[in-house]
């Protein structure tokens, strides 16, 4: 499911305040790194807009956030394979690195819970 930044705002609000919501919600952090600088001259900065909603609704509704940065993404993208894990994107680059934090979360949660990995494919919301 991929969504336009004021779609995604109103999609977790409603995940967020629901009597079934959701625990945790892992994001992918933004960095303007000098060589970037020439590319965002005039930017609104939306990302940080996004990320700044995410984290606001998140505490204020007492859910859990993570910020990962976008350089898990390919190791991620090497090792999950590896174990058997499939992605299922709605064929989109952004849905597909959305399914790579996600997998690169729970497998740093098993190395941390589990003295063995494991073969159990991530889950999505």
């Amino acid at each position: 499911m991929t969504l336009e930044p004021r779609q995604l705002e109103d999609w977790l609000a409603g995940q967020v305040q629901s009597p079934n919501r959701i625990e945790l919600v892992i994001y992918e952090g933004f960095r303007l790194y000098p060589w970037m600088t020439a590319a965002q001259t005039w930017s609104r900065f939306e990302t940080c807009e996004v990320i700044g909603v995410i984290e606001y609704l998140c505490r204020t509704n007492g859910v859990a956030t993570h910020e990962q940065l976008p350089p898990i993404k390919k190791p991620t993208a090497h090792v999950a394979p590896q174990l058997g894990w499939t992605f299922q994107t709605d064929g989109t680059q952004h849905s597909l690195d959305a399914e790579y934090h996600l997998a690169y979360y729970q497998l740093r949660l098993e190395q941390r819970s589990e003295p063995h990995q494991s073969n159990q494919k991530p889950r999505r919301a």
